[in-house]
């Protein structure tokens, strides 16, 4: 049972209120004797006193008492002197242990400390340590580049300083306005050892990083809505989504994924899931139909943007031709078969697939697709060659029109990657990438995630995937794919403001439950025998309600082959960086613009 064997759970037996006092009484008589006579004996040593008779040391006050011996005014100033030193004493360990507490805690004072007893122990704690994590990459025998993990938090019971390891993907829990982004997206991206990719629906994380980024490498930032205006320097860019289908070998095969992402990034799953009746069957159809014309488009280097065209009139012939003079005759065929379906039918299928691509309609959208003005061109394989780059996607909560183009950029970044990393031993990139997804479900919609994300975190590919609740995640994956992407990741961390009763419970089911011992002891009327009487039973360590009302800067980590732990978050601004990284940001900050970047 979880916690029962942790080192810290051992219980101190019950005493009588008068064997406390008797303790205490007995303790203060044996201090004071013991200082008496310390005292006298120094005294005597610096000869300022007669040497005593016998003088005991318990004994001492009794034999004063008894004018034994005689007392000085220097035995008296060195007792003073003595008390002196206890006090300060004292008083220094009460005010480190004070500014212990305070580095521990923050100075929030949590209801659910009493839980660490039963959490973790402290040799668990220990392996996601800073030192740990160094060993464990070297171990390993991974390439060294002096980043080992990124932070996650204290440990709430003993302060350490835990970290996600150099192949761990780690997935958050937070709700909206809890602390997330200040105190692990910015610090993280600060951080970082090589190439970012981060998203966001606010400027508040790009407005934080930037500055710092663009002193380390090439910064690009996806911006269709406007949300960060005058956010990099260079007028924003273009990238070719069909990129994505020439980049495969098989470029029916990988047209069809392109399909499948915007119909995943526009569509509810419950839209399109197979007991959706007729609604499923138009979407099916329609995830056909734009396979067909996305690998037509490729095939005749069209535009992307030429695919809206072509849905919105049915009877458009030139994809047809595209596919008639390549070797795709299946996908000829069927979109020859689209376009015979009877018109309730087809209208149906295309409106569904005109649905899927809406945002290749919008003219901001359109305008990161296609050359415009002074736009420079995103290649993704450079990018992914690029260790120093950052690329920023900022996509509305309440309207995210353009999340089919930032999860498509987000995925064919990844295999780009996954590509480059083939090319080295053991496939393994020798700086670690990290892909910081926060408010995930509003940017990047990737369809295929929970199946896909094992393959990266080996590779040096590390993602960092911020939901706001367990339920966003299902709605986005269904619920097998949420479970699954939750057994994936190697820690999950769980913040403040996860009130869903379902998932409070499963959390309060991992966490565990111990065995609370109540001991009754009762005595005789004359003191001369006792008996006692033990009842055990199992409670939750921490039960819903306790992980329903997390405070503010508090959470719960949950890390493979460890037991959970009760964390706090950490402000970025008081957090532990690199020297290299801790000098460019206090250069920054007093307004030096060029500062050099070894």
């Amino acid at each position: 049972m979880a916690g029962r064997d942790n080192p810290r759970n051992t219980r101190i037996g019950l005493f009588r209120p008068e064997h406390v006092v008797l303790l205490i009484v007995l303790a203060g008589f044996v201090a004071i004797n013991l200082s008496v006579w310390a005292a006298h004996r120094a005294a005597v040593k610096l000869g300022l006193a007669e040497p005593p008779s016998p003088f005991p040391t318990v004994g001492a006050i009794e034999v004063l008492a008894r004018d034994s011996v005689e007392w000085t005014g220097a035995a008296t100033a060195i007792l003073v002197g003595e008390w002196v030193v206890v006090v300060a004493v004292a008083v220094t360990i009460i005010v480190a242990r004070r500014r212990w507490e305070l580095r521990r805690t923050g100075g929030t004072k949590s209801r659910i400390a009493h839980a660490t007893r039963q959490m973790a122990s402290t040799s668990d704690i220990a392996t996601l340590s800073p030192r740990a994590r160094r060993h464990e990459h070297i171990s390993n025998n991974l390439p060294d580049c002096g980043w080992y993990g990124a932070y996650l938090g204290r440990e709430w019971a003993t302060g350490q300083v835990l970290m996600s390891g150099t192949e761990d993907n780690v997935l958050n829990l937070w709700a909206p306005r809890e602390g997330k982004t200040t105190s692990k997206a910015i610090p993280e991206i600060w951080n970082a050892p090589g190439l970012v990719v981060a998203t966001s629906c606010k400027r508040d994380l790009i407005d934080e990083t930037i500055r710092l980024r663009e002193h380390i490498g090439e910064v690009w930032v996806f911006d269709p809505q406007g949300l960060a205006p005058g956010a990099g320097s260079d007028g924003g860019f273009y990238f070719d989504p069909l990129d994505f289908v020439r980049a495969a070998r098989y470029w029916d095969g990988s047209a069809l994924r392109l399909a499948e992402i915007f119909e995943g990034a526009t569509t509810s799953r419950s839209a399109v899931s197979g007991d959706a009746g007729e609604n499923a069957f138009f979407y099916q159809q329609a995830r056909d139909l734009l396979t067909a014309l996305f690998l037509a488009a490729a095939l005749g280097n069209k535009p992307i943007t030429d695919v809206y065209k072509w849905v919105s009139a049915p009877g458009a012939g030139e994809p047809l031709t595209l596919l008639r003079e390549s070797n795709y005759e299946a996908q000829h065929e069927d979109l020859n078969a689209k376009y015979s379906l009877t018109p309730r039918t087809r209208d149906g299928v295309f409106s569904a697939a005109k649905n899927c691509i809406a945002c290749l309609g919008l003219a901001e959208v359109r305008e990161w697709l296609t050359p415009h003005g002074h736009r420079r061109r995103l290649d993704v394989t450079d990018l992914a060659h690029d260790d120093r780059a950052t690329l920023y996607m900022l996509t509305e909560e309440d309207n995210p029109v353009a999340r089919p183009i930032s999860t498509v950029l987000a995925i064919l970044i990844s295999e780009a990657l996954k590509k480059r990393a083939s090319q080295f031993e053991r496939d393994r990139l020798p700086i670690p990438v990290l892909m910081v997804l926060d408010e995930i479900a509003n940017v990047v919609r990737w369809p295929n995630l929970p199946e896909a994300l094992s393959t990266y975190g080996s590779r040096g590919i590390l993602f960092d995937i911020f939901l706001q609740t367990y339920a966003q995640g299902e709605e986005m994956w269904g619920p097998v794919g949420m479970r699954k992407l939750y057994a994936l990741v190697a820690i999950k961390v769980i913040g403040p403001g996860q009130t869903e009763p379902e998932f409070a419970q499963m959390v309060s089911t991992q966490v565990g439950n111990y065995r609370e011992v109540e001991r009754s002891l009762s005595y005789s009327a004359n003191g001369s025998g006792s008996s006692s009487q033990q009842v055990g039973s199992d409670k939750p360590i921490l039960s819903v309600d306790e992980i329903q009302n997390l405070q503010k800067w508090q959470m719960i980590v949950i890390a493979k082959g460890r037991r959970p732990m009760l964390a706090r978050m950490i402000p970025a601004a008081k957090q532990d960086f690199s020297p290299t990284t801790r000098d460019l940001l206090d250069r920054l900050e007093k307004g030096e613009t060029s500062v050099p970047v070894d």
